[in-house]
């Protein structure tokens, strides 16, 4: 089994609503907005409920036009969600330059939000030239301020050396700040570097532990990690049935390696009755997403009948298509099917092509079976 990495920036936005709604009725605030040049608070609140249906029909355009008056009478939340309604073109045309500036406005008058969503389009490009330096500083000022994503996006640039010099152990530190404030990518990330030791001293416990948070958080590849800690004994006491539960967790969420995991745990019965059929249907969802190493155990389950009718020709497609994608086991077995005439006419001079790609590829049964030809 493998780990697999992965590194995300996060770009969510959403409305927010720093300032209390004022009661149902939008007129009065809508009347104090319009007729007093200092109401950027009910101009705000006025266009919050204009956003969002409160005690009138919902009208994007006027929501808008309510939070550029807030904004710019001093009003920092109202430049904010501004700032949302142009990156999402709700009520005005989409303009990420617009957007951008308005985030950077909102972040200039304290919404800790507004520097990440800035920080957000400086590092891709987006509405303004990509610039890592600048994202980093926004990123940085969005954690300071109390933005768990900042925090968050700040030890994604430290990690990657993305505008600043890379330091793995001022990445752990926001990454850690962003998990314990509910970010899971970001416990993932600092579990990452407690496996391999980067900017903290090797902890698999830590790890372990750090994966179960990501998981528990909803961030799938956690579970993955997590379940491959339990399975193999890494920083916890080895518990197939815990990674089982861990592994179909991370299936059901769209990990397709951890579907092959969880096929081997019931092909081998590691954690819970053996039940070849279970394991194909999973070893199936797995090849159906990619994974190579699953097309070739698919393909052993139809060769062996095991959880299926035997099937030879169904099992040398599964065998062909895991060695055309790097799995060498998967040559071999598609070799042996051709040398001995399993759903395919005997053809040695093919077997020994696949005999040869296996050797190639480290499988020493097949130098053996080439070198017979």
């Amino acid at each position: 089994m493998q780990i697999f990495w992965l590194f995300i920036v996060l770009g969510g936005i959403s409305l927010i609503s720093t300032i209390p709604a004022l009661g149902q009725s939008p007129l009065p605030e809508e009347i104090a907005c319009e007729s007093n040049k200092d109401s950027g608070e009910a101009c705000f609140n006025a266009g919050f409920q204009y956003a969002n249906g409160q005690g009138v029909a919902e009208d994007q355009t006027r929501a808008t036009e309510l939070y550029m008056k807030a904004c710019n009478g001093g009003t920092a939340p109202g430049c904010y969600n501004a700032g949302v309604q142009y990156s999402k073109g709700w009520g005005v045309g989409e303009d990420q330059t617009r957007a951008t500036q308005l985030f950077l406005q909102a972040c200039n008058g304290g919404v800790a939000s507004g520097c990440y969503n800035a920080g957000f389009r400086y590092h891709h490009g987006l509405g303004v030239a990509e610039d890592q330096t600048r994202a980093m500083e926004l990123a940085v000022k969005a954690c300071d301020g109390g933005d768990a994503l900042g925090c968050y996006d700040a030890g994604g640039q430290y990690a990657n050396g993305w505008g600043v010099a890379q330091d793995h152990a001022r990445a752990v530190e926001l990454f850690l700040l962003a998990c314990n404030d509910g970010v899971a990518p970001g416990c993932y990330n600092a579990a990452q570097r407690y496996h391999d030791g980067r900017g903290v001293a090797e902890d698999q416990t830590r790890a372990t532990e750090l994966d179960v948070m990501a998981c528990d958080g909803g961030y799938a590849s956690g579970c993955q990690n997590a379940g491959i800690q339990y399975a193999i004994g890494r920083g916890v006491a080895q518990d197939h049935t815990r990674a089982l539960e861990l592994f179909l967790q991370a299936c059901n969420d769209g990990v397709a390696p951890s579907c092959y995991d969880a096929g081997s745990q019931y092909a081998n019965g590691w954690g819970v009755a053996q039940d070849h059929t279970r394991a194909l249907e999973l070893f199936l969802q797995a090849c159906n997403d990619g994974v190579a190493p699953s097309c070739h155990d698919a393909g052993g389950q139809y060769a062996k009948g095991w959880g299926v009718a035997q099937d030879h020709t169904r099992a040398l497609e599964f065998f062909l298509q895991a060695c055309n994608h790097g799995v060498a086991r998967g040559c071999y077995n598609a070799g042996s099917q051709y040398a001995n005439g399993w759903g395919v006419a005997q053809d040695h001079a093919r077997a020994e092509e696949l005999f040869l790609q296996a050797c190639n590829g480290g499988v020493a049964p097949g130098c053996h079976n080439a070198a017979q030809r």
